[in-house]
């Protein structure tokens, strides 16, 4: 094969990788943002500006400002902020995003493999006539595009994380693969320093990034004949020393208070209690993850994981076995075939920082951490068939060998593309994503819980209780189940039910500010107003400066009858919010009821220069100018009224009394006529 038929046909396998990946996710770009995305997104308002993405990079965002502390991922925070330049909040431009990294990163699979091939061929020259591996690299990409297991990192918009790790990483290594071929010293400098700064990049994606020092021994092994081990540890002693910095950056410049404390978590798993309960959590974790890269069904964001009490339990059996098994692979491949041992290696090395070392309690186990060890099943997959080609040609006709292992790869890559495409559409929105959570996992409280967040936005509010209750069934001291069903049964209605939950949620978080006023706003509609005002005094000790606590304290004591003593707490949340209609508004009833009518209207005025179609501030300005025997303006207001309402009964009949008491103030002299 000529040079330029081999470039012509790569690139005719690039472009049909990108139509691969664009076909099988398309239907991503109409889902809206789920879980923690509007949190990151929607909700964060520091990506709205670019010239803020120097201020993610310092650990202050992250300590202080950022929705997950405990995190550095700045360069996904970048790029949600880019994403907002171009897209504002419109959920498909994250997804496009999501997409196009996925697609670069399937071409940079395409490009390695091919790397790795030539290094094999060139290994064994001489050795054989034909290497055996035809279309290795587009198995391998067209198996990592497809693979039913990215469905999570790339639906869900932050695991974008994993994604430019991913790629970052790939840049890195092939960067590193170049050294052995560099003759000069400047050369090798340049792509060692250029190496770096990817692996940098990577790190400040997601840290899963910090295998990959590892990677580089790994393939310096594998593929690099006669390689001395001085000479690898002097190639990735760079990387070891940036590992080293990120350490003591991340240690010292963060608050690490977030780490689970002993105890159930919302996923279910108790905490190991001791270090040989750890080592079978560590084994179970390495078991269930080759599982579900092998048999990638069904898909679920939220795996019920329990903590192996014994070494007799079956899946820690099935995991020794599969790791021994792996371990006999990997001898036999460091003395047959290089491939395997690195593809091996590979998936295990990179599932290292997620397998529960560090036990990730709160989840313990999730696909998105599969994305990058994924490569190396992939790589494993496409070698396997490829493999075959040349046992079975030694039995059948070349052709028809071929033809066999087309059909064989032909039937995964439909099987992976049949499955990702139907499990895109479970994340169309946040009611269908938690139902289908819940469907394979139905004891989960974090599912439940975030159903119910979900359907309470929607409105509905009785399904959204049942849910809350199943949660706090499963886990019944959880503040927020307790306080997100008090808010539904509030919002339907059921004050007295509501109480009783915020007050369960206070008795676990005694110190929460929040609870305290939504006790206050729930007496208050209850009609309890001494013990709305005594919830809401102390929740002002706490933050003096809170709008909603103020407004809500001043309607409870203008309930009570004190007059003043509400009109003061009101001026005081005007002070704070100037420009906020409802005060304003409310302030114009409190001193419309004090038969203040001048200052009454001042503060409806108010009220309309920011709503002017605020139709309860235009019918109370009538009323307040009615009491101050404006007659003529009072009717326009009523007027003003009817235009927006024609059927507001009572502007309506304000009106009509309006033009009577005019006339009589006209009959006497005092007055000027009404229209």
């Amino acid at each position: 094969m000529t040079a330029a038929v081999s470039v012509r046909s790569s690139v005719a396998q690039l472009i049909l990788l990108t139509t691969v990946c664009l076909a099988l996710f398309f239907n991503t770009f109409s889902n809206e943002l789920v879980w923690d995305d509007p949190a990151l997104i929607q909700e964060n308002p520091y990506i709205r500006d670019v010239r803020n993405i120097p201020l993610f990079f310092l650990p202050g965002y992250w300590n202080d400002l950022h929705p997950d502390p405990g995190q550095y991922r700045p360069l996904r925070t970048a790029s949600f902020a880019l994403d907002y330049h171009f897209w504002k909040l419109n959920p498909a431009g994250y997804h496009i995003s999501n997409v196009a990294f996925h697609t670069l990163n399937v071409l940079l699979v395409f490009w390695l493999v091919t790397v790795i091939r030539g290094r094999r061929m060139a290994a064994t020259a001489g050795k054989t006539g034909r290497d055996g591996l035809p279309g290795l690299a587009f198995l391998t990409a067209l198996f990592f595009a497809a693979h039913p297991i990215h469905t999570e990192s790339i639906n869900l918009v932050k695991n974008r994380s994993d994604l430019l790790a991913f790629m970052f990483m790939l840049l890195s290594l092939l960067l590193f693969v170049k050294q052995f071929g560099a003759s000069r010293r400047i050369s090798r400098f340049l792509l060692t320093l250029t190496g770096c700064f990817f692996f940098m990049a990577a790190l400040t994606a997601k840290e899963m990034a910090l295998s990959l020092p590892g990677v580089m021994a790994l393939y310096a092994v594998s593929f690099v004949p006669g390689i001395r081990l001085k000479k690898v540890l002097a190639l990735i002693v760079p990387y070891a020393v940036i590992i080293a910095v990120f350490f003591g950056f991340k240690q010292f410049c963060f608050d690490n208070s977030f780490i689970n404390p002993a105890g159930t978590t919302l996923a279910g798993a108790i905490l190991p209690a001791d270090s040989g309960q750890h080592i079978l959590a560590v084994i179970k974790t390495i078991g269930l993850y080759f599982s579900m890269l092998a048999v990638p069904f069904p898909l679920n964001a939220e795996h019920a994981f329990a903590i192996p009490m014994s070494m007799f339990e079956r899946p820690v059996l099935l995991s020794l076995a599969l790791l021994s098994l792996i371990g006999a692979g990997a001898l036999r491949a460091y003395r047959r075939d290089r491939i395997v041992l690195f593809a091996a290696g590979w998936i295990l090395l990179t599932l290292m920082p997620v397998v529960n070392i560090i036990y990730l309690g709160t989840r313990p186990v999730a696909e998105q951490r599969l994305y990058i060890p994924s490569f190396g099943f992939c790589l494993l997959l496409a070698y396997g068939l490829t493999r075959m080609t040349t046992f079975w040609g030694g039995h059948l006709k070349p052709i028809r060998a071929r033809l066999m292992i087309g059909l064989l790869a032909g039937g995964i890559f439909w099987l992976y593309a049949i499955i990702t495409v139907t499990r895109n559409f479970d994340w169309r929105n946040e009611v269908v994503f938690y139902s289908r959570s819940l469907i394979f996992n139905p004891g989960s409280v974090r599912m439940h819980y975030n159903l119910g967040m979900a359907l309470n936005k929607a409105g509905y509010y009785e399904a959204a209780i049942n849910h809350y209750r199943q949660a706090l069934i499963f886990h019944p001291d959880y503040p927020e189940a307790h306080n997100n069903l008090g808010v539904a049964y509030y919002w339907t209605g059921r004050y007295k039910k509501a109480i009783a939950h915020y007050q369960a949620a206070l008795r676990l978080k005694p110190d929460s500010f929040d609870l305290r006023v939504n006790l206050g706003l729930a007496f208050y509609k209850a009609g309890f107003y001494q013990a709305a005002e005594r919830y809401l005094q102390r929740a002002l000790r706490m933050n003096p400066f809170d709008v909603k606590a103020n407004i809500i304290l001043g309607d409870v004591l203008a309930a009570m009858g004190r007059l003043d003593a509400a009109a003061g707490r009101l001026a005081v949340a005007r002070r704070l919010r100037p420009d906020w209609p409802e005060v304003n508004f409310k302030l114009g009833n409190i001193y419309l009821q004090q038969g203040r009518p001048d200052k009454a209207v001042y503060y409806y005025q108010k009220t309309l220069a920011v709503v002017p179609d605020n139709i309860d501030a235009i019918y109370n300005t009538g009323l307040a100018l009615m009491a101050g025997r404006e007659y003529a303006e009072a009717f326009k207001s009523f007027s003003r009224v009817l235009e927006i309402n024609p059927d507001h009964e009572k502007a309506k009949d304000m009106r009509a009394r309006c033009r009577e008491m005019a006339e009589t103030d006209k009959s006497a002299g005092n007055g000027p006529d009404v229209p």
